[in-house]
């Protein structure tokens, strides 16, 4: 078992209108959903939280909390948060939206990570950075996208040593693509 999860909970979840990270589905918090498909994949978890925020009920012993570093900056601001935190590498990013991820393929991205900085899914055309595995030389990169406040997670991908893992190669580990 090697590397970390961070597990982004702190989104407004605006279009849902209520915290996504609390939705049950089938009884189960989304949250410990992913916690739990996670869990036996990594040494730690870390859910990075907004300031202040309540989150539902959890069950873990791998699990830490963190909050924001920098608020109101979204997904890149949660990943910083959770990146600061890390002790083992590389880290898994997910969504804390992602019920049915599938361990196969998160066991395919942390061994692509020991040889990239990152290693991001790409289905239909568009980058999933929160179904991706992250090294450490990241942490610089997104920091200084943060002080310029250039936001976008993607945007970041440019500036490291990168591998996008074509709809091909992920649906290997991953068939239905429920990641």
């Amino acid at each position: 078992m090697r590397g970390t999860a961070v597990i982004l909970a702190g989104g407004h979840s605006r279009r849902m209108g209520r915290d996504k990270a609390a939705v049950k589905l089938a009884g189960v918090a989304l949250l410990q959903w992913v916690i739990d498909r996670v869990a036996s994949e990594v040494a730690e978890i870390i859910v990075v939280r907004r300031s202040a925020q309540a989150l539902p009920p959890i069950s873990g012993s791998k699990v830490r909390f963190t909050d924001d570093i920098y608020e109101e900056k979204g997904p890149l601001g949660g990943l910083h948060a959770g990146l600061t935190e890390v002790r083992a590498w590389p880290v898994l990013a997910l969504g804390c939206d992602a019920p049915l991820l599938e361990p196969r393929l998160l066991r395919r991205l942390l061994e692509l990570a020991e040889s990239f900085d990152a290693v991001v899914p790409v289905c239909d055309g568009s980058k999933q950075c929160l179904c991706a595995a992250y090294g450490q030389a990241c942490l610089e990169t997104i920091t200084e996208r943060l002080e310029r406040n250039e936001l976008r997670v993607a945007d970041f991908l440019d500036d490291v040593r990168r591998h996008y893992l074509s709809e091909e190669e992920w649906r290997q580990f991953d068939p239905e693509g429920r990641s």
